[in-house]
């Protein structure tokens, strides 16, 4: 009765496996064809390529790598066992599940990586995925990856192209940091960021920048001086810090309306930069955003650039014809130092402050005109401008700062408003023949503080005569 009872239980066992795996087997058949878009069963939660069995002959050849499960039921491709390795073929499926993500670093310092093959399955590929990798020369990422991490392809030093497949929604930072050898990158319709840093020092000559793309990252272009043209659409709304510092090549940019901020030192040290227009929609215009690109001869600034900030055309001495425009309020410091080509400066009425340094140097200026809503005219603010022959100080402003008007060789006549009250140490130094025509009395003009004696002719009362 015993026996009978043992032999009735294990046919039980067997029958319900067997059932089990004609279950399965049933549902691979009839609905794991057409259930699921991603081929996971619901119910064995196994992989089923288009309904055909699954073939489990080259688990060998996985061993080579590691994988993680990750919570949705699908692998990471999380290491590599053998650091040389010259083929490496990532699978699309492990132990009947989908392989859907490259891990950080799993390719790490594969020196001998020459060829690279990354499945359809793959989605994302993580931070340091493939970082120096310096016997890997292109790469084909395909379209069902959609997001990239940090650094996945840097300093891989001998990579020359990339072909990004059409799913990708942003170039990772630092992916291609310092690959030298990279030639041929053609950026896909869907990126709408290119990450900080992603092409630092690469030797490309074009870029081909995307309708779609929103945002350029700090340092995104730093130093890719093989750079000969860059053309913006009407979708990119921000370019970043540093975005094209050092692009040798360059020689205009058209700034479209849509952009609303344009980074710190955007385009600075752009030695053949001739000829730049910024759109009406900027209205964060970052300090050096053009400093010492010294070949820039014209530039329009849009209508909505509120403030010139510290520095934004320092060095800029090929310059020859900027206009400032109605609505910037502040002229920062050495916005414009050392721009020894512009004939002319003229001021708008809304300008409440001009700053340190902001014109020191321009020694090619024969005309100044300072708007009627000057408050405060910084320290240096126009020293060494040499060909000015005359200064109408206009009724408003209260302080000058020191050196402010110094060495100004041909300087004439300055004309003062009695609303100054401050006027700083050696404001007029290094002028010997110049005339003020002071608006006020006297008796007015000794109530003004003064940092030292000024040891020039004062006309009191001037009416304008």
């Amino acid at each position: 009765m015993k026996s009978k009872l043992i032999i009735l239980c294990f046919t039980s066992v067997l029958l319900l496996l067997v059932i089990g795996f004609s279950s399965c087997e049933w549902i691979r058949k009839n609905d794991c064809r057409d259930a699921d878009d991603d081929g996971i069963c619901d119910d064995c939660g196994e992989y089923f390529a288009d309904g055909e069995d699954l073939d489990y002959s080259n688990e060998e050849e996985h061993e080579q790598f590691e994988f993680t499960l990750n919570d949705d039921g699908t692998y990471t491709l999380s290491g590599n066992k053998k650091k040389h390795l010259p083929d490496a073929k990532i699978p699309h499926v492990y132990r009947g599940r989908l392989v859907t993500v490259i891990g950080k670093e799993a390719f790490y310092l594969c020196l001998s990586l020459q060829n690279l093959e990354i499945p359809e399955t793959i989605k994302y590929i993580d931070d340091y995925a493939f970082k120096n990798c310096n016997h890997l020369k292109s790469v084909k990422i395909p379209d069902s990856v959609e997001r990239v991490g940090k650094g996945v392809f840097e300093k891989c030093d001998i990579l020359e192209s990339v072909d990004f497949g059409k799913g990708l929604t942003n170039i990772g930072e630092y992916m291609f940091y310092k690959n030298e050898t990279l030639i041929n990158v053609i950026i896909p319709e869907n990126v709408k960021k290119i990450g900080d840093y992603a092409f630092y020092d690469c030797e490309y000559t074009s870029i081909e920048i995307p309708k779609s793309l929103e945002i350029i990252g700090d340092g995104a272009f730093y130093n890719c001086d093989k750079i000969t043209k860059v053309e913006f659409s009407n979708s990119l709304y921000e370019i970043g810090d540093k975005a094209f510092t050092g692009c040798n090549g360059i020689t205009s940019v058209i700034i479209p309306d849509s952009v609303k901020k344009v980074g710190e030192t955007a385009f600075g040290g752009c030695p053949e930069l001739v000829d730049v227009v910024i759109g009406d929609g900027v209205t964060d215009l970052g300090e050096g955003a053009f400093m010492y690109s010294r070949k820039l001869k014209n530039v329009v600034i849009g209508k909505s650039v509120t403030k010139i900030k510290k520095e934004t055309f320092c060095g800029c001495e090929s310059l020859q014809e900027v206009i400032i425009p109605y609505g910037v309020t502040e002229i920062g410091n050495s916005a414009f130092h050392a721009c020894d080509s512009i004939p002319e400066i003229i001021i708008p009425d809304t300008v409440t402050a001009i700053g340190d340094d902001a014109f020191f140097g321009c020694n090619s200026v024969q005309n100044l005109k300072i708007g009627n809503n000057v408050k405060t005219i910084g320290n240096y603010a126009f020293t060494h401008c040499s060909g000015i022959k005359s200064i109408v100080i206009p009724d408003g402003v209260e302080s000058i700062g020191d050196w402010a008007f110094s060495s100004l060789n041909k300087l004439e006549y300055v004309v003062m408003p009695t609303s100054i009250r401050y006027i700083g140490n050696n404001t007029f130094s290094a002028i010997y023949s110049t005339v003020i025509k002071y608006k006020g009395t006297e008796e007015e003009w000794e109530k003004i503080e003064k940092k030292d004696p000024i040891c020039l002719e004062v006309i009191y009362n001037y009416n304008g005569e």
